[in-house]
């Protein structure tokens, strides 16, 4: 299995190089390496931070570089410097959140494999009857579907727009749980439904970082 390794850093990256970043993890990796949008204040750190990851891939320390809570602008700002297309951008989509950051678009157009980070929506705030593992609407249109709970409709109505998730469990049963949705399809009625869902809301704020 892929895995993903995101990097922060409060100070910023901007004299920082491949090697430099390189040294702070604790081995060699084969995954993909990501870089987090929120931590860098201005296009000139992002684009030394890309660069930095640039060297990373091309030593073969990683197999693919990516971004995590880009914004459209966040993303033109490193393709100006970038000769390697970042892999995925990592941003947080579940039932609820809508495109909160209006960046999938320019995902696609750009190659960029759009990633859903916190597809149960995990670290958010709502309600219980908003839950994305046992709320109302998810609970009601699990009933639909023999022997598949609330979460499972939630992730299912991710990858079943063509999108990757990641969701997290420290427990295998849930961790099989997960894989299992595979063996069904939503209708278009009940992926309506869920689309038009707007809650539990998606934190915005990503595009508040600087972009000039």
């Amino acid at each position: 299995m892929k895995k993903l390794v995101r990097c922060k850093d409060k100070h910023g990256y901007r004299s920082q190089n491949g090697s430099a970043m390189l040294s702070r993890l604790s081995k060699p990796l084969s995954c993909c390496l990501c870089v987090f949008g929120k931590t860098i204040a201005s296009p000139e750190a992002r684009r030394d931070e890309w660069l930095a990851l640039e060297e990373i891939y091309k030593s073969g320390e990683a197999r693919s570089i990516g971004i995590s809570h880009y914004c459209t602008q966040h993303i033109l700002d490193i393709m100006w410097v970038a000769k390697v297309t970042p892999a995925i951008n990592q941003v947080e989509y579940h039932v609820g959140s809508q495109d909160v950051d209006q960046v999938m678009d320019t995902c696609s157009d750009l190659g960029i494999t759009f990633m859903s980070f916190s597809p149960l929506c995990g670290p958010c705030k709502y309600e219980a009857e908003d839950s994305l593992i046992n709320g109302d609407l998810v609970a009601e249109i699990a009933t639909h579907y023999e022997g598949k709970t609330g979460s499972q409709i939630s992730l299912r109505y991710i990858v079943q727009q063509g999108i990757p998730v990641i969701p997290k469990s420290n427990t295998m049963e849930h961790i099989k749980s997960n894989f299992d949705i595979f063996d069904f399809e939503l209708s278009e009625e009940h992926m309506q439904r869920l689309s038009r869902a707007t809650k539990p809301a998606a934190e915005s704020g990503d595009c508040s970082v600087a972009i000039a």
